[in-house]
């Protein structure tokens, strides 16, 4: 069996917008490509997080997320959850439930957490952290390596954990660093 081009590309519906959506801030695409989440800002500290059901571009629903959003949302592994954190460190969810006979979907919206189910992406789900002066802390708080200021941003969604691997992208660099840590 021959693959060719066409076989690689996926094509959604065209995503109908929220009412009252501002400019847009942030997006995230569910791993299993069936949903997406827009952050929007329409005042200076006032943001909403919208799912939207890619396969027929509807939006989902809305949810506020108070005193100027944190970053970008994200799903968990499974797609059904997405997160968002605020600056003070709260995180707001949406859980997106499909019913399997009538194939409604609809939003339930779980309290407001300090702790999200899943760690995001822009923190290490292993325990390494960034301290504000660029150091790479170890799970033991040992200094790992000193980040020059070219990769740093004061936007800790410009970087991204996955395991011991760590990716920078952001308007100071050229072309995406990624690390690999180990101590």
């Amino acid at each position: 069996m021959e693959a060719n081009f066409n076989d690689n590309i996926r094509t959604a519906t065209s995503l109908i917008i929220c009412p009252g959506m501002g400019s847009l801030q942030f997006v995230s695409i569910s791993p299993d490509l069936h949903n997406i989440a827009i952050v929007e800002g329409t005042f200076p500290s006032y943001y909403s997080l919208h799912p939207h059901d890619v396969p027929t571009g509807r939006c989902l629903g809305s949810t506020p997320i108070w005193e100027n959003s944190h970053g970008r949302p994200w799903f968990i592994p499974d797609g059904r959850e997405v997160w968002c954190v605020t600056r003070r460190g709260e995180a707001n969810g949406l859980t997106i439930v499909e019913d399997s006979e009538s194939g409604v979907i609809k939003l339930e919206y779980p309290e407001p957490t300090r702790q999200p189910p899943n760690t995001p992406p822009w923190l290490s789900s292993r325990g390494y952290q960034i301290t504000d002066d660029g150091w790479i802390l170890g799970t033991s708080g040992k200094r790992l390596l000193w980040l020059p200021l070219r990769w740093r941003s004061s936007d800790t969604t410009h970087r991204t954990w996955s395991g011991r691997f760590l990716a920078f992208s952001h308007s100071a660099l050229l072309e995406v660093v990624i690390l690999e840590l180990e101590e």
